[in-house]
Parts: C-alpha cells; sequence; structure tokens
C-alpha cells in the first residue's frame, strides 16, 4: 500500500487527493490520481513556475469579434498600465498587453488556427474604442 510522505514534500500530493475528493487509503484512488497527473501533467513534468490553479485551455473555436465589452476591457487594462508605466508611449504599453494570456491566445482565424493579437492591433483597437466613446 503506497503512503503520502509526511512533512511538507507530500503536501502537494495531499491537496491533489482533497481536490479530487479521494482518499490516499484506497488503491483505487491512487489509480485515478495516476490517471489524473498522466493527462494534465505534461510529459517532462509541470514548468518550474506552473501557476497554482493554470488557465484552462480553450479549444479552437470560431474567430473572436471586438464587441464593447472587449474594448472596454481592453481600455480598463491599458488605463492600469499606463499607470504603472507612465513614462512608456502607448505602443510600449500596447506590446505589454499583448503578452498577456487573453491576447495571446485570442482566436483570429480557426482555419488556420491563428491565434494571438499584435501590439498594433490592440493600439488600432484602442483608437476605434476612443472614437466610439468607450472609457
Amino acid at each position: 500500500m503506497r503512503k503520502i510522505p509526511e512533512g511538507p514534500e507530500g503536501q502537494p500530493l495531499r491537496a491533489l487527493f482533497y481536490r479530487l475528493g479521494l482518499d490516499p487509503n484506497n488503491p483505487q484512488h491512487w489509480e485515478k490520481v495516476e490517471a489524473y497527473l498522466a493527462k494534465h501533467v505534461p510529459v517532462g513534468g509541470p514548468p518550474p513556475e506552473w501557476p497554482e490553479n493554470p488557465p484552462p485551455v480553450r479549444r479552437v473555436r470560431r474567430p473572436q469579434s471586438w464587441d464593447a465589452l472587449a474594448r472596454r476591457r481592453l481600455v480598463q487594462r491599458f488605463q492600469i498600465m499606463k499607470a504603472v508605466y507612465p513614462n512608456e508611449n502607448d505602443l510600449a504599453i500596447c506590446k505589454r498587453l499583448a503578452k498577456l494570456w487573453e491576447y495571446k491566445n485570442w482566436v483570429i482565424s480557426k482555419a488556420r488556427g491563428k491565434r494571438g493579437l499584435s501590439a498594433k492591433t490592440l493600439q488600432r483597437q484602442l483608437e476605434e474604442a476612443h472614437k466610439l466613446g468607450i472609457a
């Protein structure tokens, strides 16, 4: 029968059993944990900076479009970044925004599997938001 190590080295495994609602004393539950890890952990193991709650993996879907809510969110994020980096120009801040998970995984073309928005696109959408009076 397997046992979870005592102390801090066993804490991640105890937390996983708890999160999945499984009992570490049940051998069948160990098989479920192994199957879960095989499905969710990359072959080389988790990356060193793997977040506690990684964002969900999104499947390729229809291309996303810019509506008022998406532009409002972009304007809000831009204003926050502008407050944090007051000396940077708009394009530099858009480059920082383009690295955010939401804009990096934005579906552009389903057929070609193209994703991600450039800083220039974000800057154009900011200008469009200002024209439409979204702030």
